[in-house]
């Protein structure tokens, strides 16, 4: 009985994850589309307005069925604090990956009067990978740093990430592509198999993030309460 109740819980949970990250980026990566006509140009708000906004829609609607990561760096910041397993951890890694795969897969057939740039590239194509690491690793930081919060409620919570969001990719969009989730760089490379060299620090950069929030955390520097 309780066996059963556990295990159908986590499954709700990594359904859930699978729903709001395929929400979140088939919108996300919707708003980085450029028409092929020239007629419509969009801009880093408009981008980082949508990914916040989508973020902020899907964790309130999914609180209550799952623990609403959306990104295998706020997975890993969850093992680091003791709130989740490396098992289900590593789950949704997977998880979160397939789903921006499926977000990609679905625009690639549903929008091809549209030219395509689903994959994030160094911006400006000539700059220091060392930058955009380090953009990578403030941008995930901020957005990390945002899940201490007093324990009062998850609306409060996934506003303030939505706002940490909103301006992480804001800032820091022009020096790096701007994207602080592995699996939203990862799923369209892999799905256009097109994967560079440099393409790792765009892994690097957040989950370094993780690793530094976990630290500020239990060094009390971060509030005591995490919701995750």
């Amino acid at each position: 009985g309780n066996a059963l109740i556990f295990s159908r819980t986590i499954v709700i949970g990594l359904l859930s994850e699978f729903l709001g990250t395929y929400a979140i980026n088939l919108l996300g990566l919707l708003s980085c589309l450029v028409l092929s006509a020239g007629v419509y140009q969009t801009s880093v708000i408009h981008i980082a307005l949508t990914f916040g906004l989508s973020y902020l829609t899907f964790s309130t609607v999914l609180q209550k069925t799952g623990t609403c990561h959306f990104n295998p760096a706020a997975s890993l910041l969850a093992v680091f604090l003791g709130r989740t397993s490396v098992l289900y951890c590593f789950t949704s890694f997977l998880i979160q990956i397939v789903a921006v795969v499926a977000a990609t897969y679905t625009l690639d057939i549903s929008t091809e009067q549209f030219d395509i740039k689903f994959t994030t590239m160094i911006i400006p194509k000539d700059g220091s990978v060392t930058g955009v690491l380090i953009s990578e690793f403030c941008g995930a930081f901020l957005a990390l740093s945002a899940r201490s919060v007093p324990q009062t409620s998850r609306e409060v919570r996934s506003t303030m990430e939505a706002l940490a969001v909103i301006v992480s990719l804001t800032v820091f969009v022009p020096y790096g592509g701007g994207s602080l989730n592995p699996a939203r760089a990862f799923g369209p490379a892999l799905y256009t198999n097109q994967i560079p060299d440099y393409y790792w620090v765009y892994w690097a950069g957040p989950l370094g993030a993780s690793i530094a929030t976990a630290l500020f955390y239990f060094s009390g520097l971060l509030h005591n309460s995490v919701l995750l």
